[in-house]
């Protein structure tokens, strides 16, 4: 089966190897990803996209428009119509909302050039909104021509019924965690003594600084249980940055709430090892997609406290503690809990780990992924010359 994936989301060598683990457990599958050139990461970076090439693997960046809008953009390189025409694939994947640019550009590309390929969606779309115009014209269209959808979490089928798609839809994570990357490991000293964390019990958080994150949920828990030893390890940055400063400031905590800024994706890892809990306390009830991690930091052996906002308790389970959104006392006795409880928090890091090697390293998306693909193309050969 040769599957053709056009998605930013692979940009980087981490990601990647993603379809490295689903190229190993389908032996007969050859892959093309199709990303941008360039990305613009959120308000923080740029990224660059290089070609790779191993076997039955192949990457190809190629030149967008509106690179950093996710539903807003497109490909304007005319190898990609080369790609589709010799590539000959038997599905093509596009890991965008149904309703996106990029979506309606490759639903045309398959209807020109490649007419016998499956088209597949992956969507994380777990709210219901009204679409914008000019996007609203084309989805239904695109939904109709769309033969499988593979939803990051559990909200967005029940979105996708709304919309009236009545095809096919499967649950599976995008991406996984690499196991490898995201372990058990010493605290860094580096970390603790730069930060002077030696004799405290490390909250943190990883992420973009926005009022939906909930970050000051979590600067209010740390208030509310009074204990000098627990600091806040914020990491990451955001146009909520001061305002949760002021607020750190107000309650009277700003001498236990570090802002350490934004980490390199190689650097995450590290910071998250030195973390006690990692917390996730997201708001509104479906926003959530997934919170990816949540399972860096189950995989690296770190207890994770989560709000109930949309994908946060299928990806805990039973491994870590789900609080309420929006409510600081919970989530100050969940945190109390692990910080009396060494049992306890020890049960929730052997938990957490056992939960990602069976439900989202690599290798066990990859064998989801591997499955969906097989039943999709019906143990048939390729596409026709």
């Amino acid at each position: 089966m040769r599957l053709l994936v056009v998605s930013h989301s692979y940009m980087d060598e981490v990601p990647r190897r993603k379809w490295q683990a689903v190229r190993d457990a389908a032996p007969d599958l050859e892959l093309m990803i199709v990303t941008p050139r360039y990305w613009r990461e959120s308000e923080f970076w740029m990224t660059q996209s290089e070609p790779h090439r191993e076997e039955r693997l192949e990457v190809m960046p190629l030149r967008t428009v509106l690179e950093g809008w996710v539903s807003r953009h497109a490909y304007v390189s005319p190898r990609l119509l080369a790609i589709v025409r010799q590539f000959r694939p038997d599905a093509i994947q596009v890991e965008a909302e149904p309703w996106s640019a990029v979506y309606a550009q490759m639903a045309v590309l398959r209807r020109l050039l490649a007419p016998a390929a499956k088209l597949l969606c992956f969507t994380w779309w777990n709210t219901l909104r009204r679409i914008p115009i000019p996007f609203r014209y084309t989805h239904a269209a695109s939904l109709k021509a769309t033969d499988l959808i593979i939803a990051g979490n559990h909200g967005a089928e029940a979105v996708l019924r709304e919309h009236g798609y009545g095809g096919t839809v499967a649950v599976a994570p995008q991406l996984g965690v690499d196991t490898e990357l995201f372990r058990p490991r010493e605290k860094s000293q580096r970390i603790l003594e730069r930060f002077r964390l030696e004799k405290s019990f490390v909250a943190g958080y990883v992420g973009r600084l926005i009022w939906r994150k909930g970050v000051d949920v979590l600067l209010k828990a740390v208030a509310m249980t009074g204990r000098p030893e627990l600091c806040a390890l914020i990491v990451g940055d955001g146009p909520e940055r001061r305002a949760l400063e002021r607020e750190a400031q107000g309650l009277g905590i700003a001498d236990r709430v570090i802002f350490a800024g934004v980490a390199g994706r190689e650097e995450v890892p590290e910071w998250i090892g030195v973390m006690d809990t990692l917390i996730l306390a997201s708001r509104r009830e479906q926003w959530e997609q997934f919170g990816h991690v949540l399972i860096e930091a189950m995989a690296s052996g770190v207890p994770v406290i989560g709000s109930t906002s949309g994908e946060i308790p299928f990806v805990i389970g039973k491994a870590g503690q789900v609080v309420p959104m929006e409510d600081a006392a919970a989530l100050g006795k969940a945190i109390e809990r692990l910080m009396q409880d060494v049992t306890f928090r020890q049960q929730c890091r052997e938990d957490g780990q056992r939960r990602v090697n069976e439900e989202f390293s690599h290798q066990a998306v990859a064998k989801k992924l591997a499955r969906i693909y097989r039943e999709l193309n019906g143990n048939s050969g390729h596409a026709p010359d």
